[in-house]
């Protein structure tokens, strides 16, 4: 009976560590360079293979014009960044949605910003805890 309550007790501990890890906001996740890469305000993104840890830190502007209004320009998004490489060189930058830059070169890297949702509308601007960017990382190809 007490076997079986230690195990009970086991499997209930360790339950519980795996939803606190899947859970956290800094998920490490293994990337491929080229994917377009979807990352939350605050997640990590680490390409192993390559030795890169891309943050996306926040969001520092949204004046994109709101879904559901007339705008005499389309607006823009800053979305701001940091990487760090295994050497330990980094870099913090902004990238936006409509101004340059766009992208980031970053070694031998270019990070760029693909897309940023949710996007604002009349009845919703988002909080700043909502952003979703969508990063592509390409690598120069040496000759």
């Amino acid at each position: 009976m007490k076997s079986l309550r230690w195990t009970l007790l086991l499997i209930l501990l360790a339950s519980v560590a795996a939803a606190q890890k899947s859970s956290d906001p800094a998920k490490e996740r293994d990337a491929r360079v080229k994917d377009g890469f979807v990352v939350k305000v605050g997640e990590e993104l680490r390409i192993e293979r390559e030795g890169l840890k891309i943050t996306f830190v926040s969001v520092k502007d949204d004046s994109r014009c709101p879904e559901g209004a007339t705008c005499v320009w389309a607006g823009n998004a800053r979305a701001h960044v940091s990487v760090r490489d295994a050497k330990g060189d980094c870099a913090e930058f902004d990238l936006n949605t409509n101004l340059t830059p766009k992208d980031y070169d970053f070694g031998a890297y270019k990070i760029a910003l693909a897309e940023l949702s949710p996007h604002p509308s009349v009845k919703h601007q988002p909080k700043p805890d909502e952003y979703v960017a969508t990063l592509v990382v390409t690598k120069e190809v040496k000759k």
